[in-house]
């Protein structure tokens, strides 16, 4: 019995133990056993699962973001903790919006749940372009030229440099006093009486787009009435066609939401939390 006892002591001494590697991210490097660490991890924290490469402490390679369900959120190419390439999608997996980035230029872009392009930006060429929900352009400033159009894509206003362009629209005055543009015998426009607004219908006279004296754009509505964009007291907001918030902007902030209206975007650039799960993959 004591031979047996002996036998299993030795064996258990001689099993080899394996210290638990120790990770950490401090000021955005990952570290393994204090030292920065290189390999493919994943990084769980809030509900969200994050598999990304690293070399040296730093994201370097593909990161790609997953949510509880194990819906695919986001997709990037890193290097050296920026994101050069990004992809968001929504929940079916339908592209959300793009950006693809590098030291001379910006490329943005952003889709509906239904997948039609929205709006898109290109900041070396200056130019913003938003898109009517049949992927028509609906309005286009290019450095200090804006122009409107239709669901046709038929031009309903042009301002250069802060100056109208004249398109050959005919006027008539209302007896509310307010002004209405024609093209032929075709409303395309409306200048409430104060002169305040003018806003630009569908070929189909909904109200399209509204914009103030200063040309600034103040509202867009979908041909069903609902808000598309809006812009108040320095935030711009983007909708679904169903009304809920897909966009929104304030100042130089950026957020887009997911299908349940959760904010994506802050989510997942904020720095990871010292409570984040940190485990290797490979």
């Amino acid at each position: 019995m004591k031979k047996i006892l002996s036998i299993l002591l030795m064996l258990i001494f001689f099993i080899p133990t394996y210290a638990i590697p120790k990770y950490q991210i401090k000021n955005d490097i990952l570290y393994e056993n204090e030292k920065r660490a290189t390999g493919t991890f994943e990084i769980t924290y809030d509900n969200l699962k994050i598999k990304v490469q690293y070399i040296n402490g730093l994201m370097n390679g593909i990161c790609e973001v997953y949510d509880s369900e194990d819906d695919i959120i986001m997709k990037a190419l890193c290097k050296n903790n920026e994101f050069f390439k990004t992809e968001v999608f929504y929940k079916n997996g339908e592209l959300m919006s793009f950006e693809l980035k590098d030291k001379n230029n910006i490329i943005n872009e952003y889709y509906l749940k239904n997948g039609k392009k929205i709006m898109s930006s290109n900041k070396n060429k200056r130019e913003n372009i938003l898109y009517h929900e049949n992927g028509k352009r609906l309005l286009v400033t290019i450095s200090n030229v804006i122009k409107i159009y239709n669901e046709k894509e038929e031009l309903l206003f042009e301002a250069n440099n802060g100056e109208v362009v004249d398109i050959g629209f005919r006027t008539e005055e209302l007896n509310d006093g307010s002004v209405n543009f024609l093209k032929g015998n075709l409303v395309v426009a409306n200048l409430d009486k104060e002169a305040e607004f003018l806003t630009f219908l569908y070929s189909t006279g909904e109200e399209m787009l509204k914009i103030d004296e200063d040309y600034r754009i103040k509202e867009i509505l979908f041909k069903n009435g609902t808000t598309f964009l809006k812009e108040e007291k320095g935030r711009v907001i983007m909708n679904h066609k169903d009304g809920s918030l897909f966009y929104e902007m304030i100042g130089e902030s950026i957020n887009i939401y997911d299908n349940d209206g959760e904010e994506i975007m802050t989510r997942i650039y904020t720095n990871f939390p010292e409570i984040a799960e940190i485990k290797r993959v490979k």
